[in-house]
Formats: structure tokens, C-alpha cells, sequence
């Protein structure tokens, strides 16, 4: 079951600490990255990271326009980030 909500993830923001600065970053599955030439294809939980570390963290995975595949693009922590499901059937 938790295989198809983690699969069903639309979008993900999280905040990044660089200094004294905190920066909040959202990505959103359909975006469009301009300075990649890239579209967030899909997020999804890293289940065998969290198996493996017990560390939990969330995946976004990209295709850039020149590539017919998608890609791992960054992970986030998911102790600072805050998920939006697509819950429609």
C-alpha cells in the first residue's frame, strides 16, 4: 500500500540552510527547469536508501529534453521537507 502513495507524489518543497540563510525550494512533477532544459518527470521515496540507512528521503527524478530516458536528479531529506500527494484514483 505504501508503495502506491509514495509513488502518487505531485509535488515537494524543502528547505536548504546555507549560513544564516534558509531557502525554501519547491518542485513540482510537470515542471519545467529552465536552466537544466528539463522536466521533473516524477518524486518518489527512496525506499532501499531508508532499508538500508534508516534514513528516509525523497528522490526527484528528471528528463532533460536531448534524452529519451529520465534521471536521478537530487535527493531530498525528508525530515525538511513537506510532500503534496496526488490522492485522485
Amino acid at each position: 500500500m505504501d508503495e502506491l502513495i509514495f509513488n502518487k507524489i505531485r509535488s515537494i518543497s524543502y528547505n536548504k540552510y546555507s549560513g544564516k540563510e534558509i531557502r525554501t525550494f519547491t518542485f513540482t512533477v510537470g515542471q519545467y527547469l529552465k536552466s537544466l532544459n528539463a522536466e521533473v518527470t516524477r518524486i518518489s521515496f527512496d525506499n532501499l536508501h531508508f532499508i538500508n540507512t534508516k534514513v528516509p528521503r525523497y528522490v526527484i527524478y528528471i528528463q532533460k529534453d536531448t534524452e529519451s530516458f529520465e534521471e536521478h536528479w537530487k535527493s531530498v531529506p525528508a525530515y525538511s521537507s513537506l510532500v503534496e500527494e496526488d490522492l485522485s484514483i
